[in-house]
């Protein structure tokens, strides 16, 4: 009897997470989110800019941090050409070719010059792949860390080929909570989830951090990963 109690106890206490899709996300091969499917996560990981490694991330994505206001400031070109950023970069929000000024610079990233020739041709990339994101997810007011939260999904997919995208999905954007009256704990970066199963297998943390604020911004995002760690009954 005491042991079927408690297999009772661990039941309501799994049963008491609520999970929520901030954004309009969509997956039909896992609809939902709750704990059972956080039971074996093996991955927890750290995402910056570049030269982030050296600070102690576990990942650069191939662009630096002005960089990704440049991709920002193009990708929202109405808010962009208001936005004091925006005025002071770069890019010219309201051009067919907004990364114009960088058709002969080398594209960011060690490995990203074999697949590009030149960091227009790059930003070009990663603006419609973050536009593409943005209609497929329902964004429709993104900041500048929303914007390096999708091109993680880029560099887990493609750039690194890690997760391939014929077995994993890659998202983000879920908040957490204890009790469905209760206010979020705590909100997801990015999530790598196995099509097949519905299994997380890595949850990640992004931070488009400047060089001074790097380390301050790393030690929130781990600690934004044990928050987690420390929410899930297991």
């Amino acid at each position: 009897m005491r042991f079927i109690a408690l297999l009772l106890i661990l039941s309501i206490q799994v049963q008491a997470r609520y999970f929520e899709q901030i954004n309009g996300a969509k997956d039909f091969e896992c609809p939902d989110w709750k704990t059972t499917r956080f039971s074996n996560v093996q991955n927890w990981e750290t995402f910056g800019v570049l030269t982030a490694k050296k600070f102690g991330y576990d990942h650069e994505i191939p662009i630096d941090r002005k960089g990704v206001d440049y991709i920002w400031c193009a990708s929202v070109p109405e808010r962009g050409s208001e936005n004091r950023i925006c005025k002071k970069s770069r890019v010219n929000v309201s051009s067919s070719r907004p990364f114009y000024a960088m058709r002969n610079e080398l594209p960011d990233g060690e490995k990203s010059l074999k697949l590009f020739k030149t960091k227009e041709e790059q930003y070009n990339f990663y603006l419609d792949f973050v536009l593409e994101h943005y209609h497929r997810d329902q964004i429709t007011r993104p900041n500048v860390g929303v914007v390096l939260e999708i091109l993680s999904r880029y560099y887990l997919q493609q750039y690194t080929g890690r997760f391939p995208s014929d077995r994993y999905n890659v998202g983000g954007g879920v908040s957490y909570r204890k009790k469905l009256n209760q206010n979020t704990v705590g909100e997801l970066d990015i999530l790598v989830w196995d099509r097949k199963t519905c299994k997380v297998v890595l949850v990640g943390e992004s931070k488009a951090a400047v060089r001074r604020t790097m380390k301050k911004a790393l030690k929130k995002a781990k600690h934004q990963l044990q928050r987690f760690r420390n929410f899930l009954p297991y």
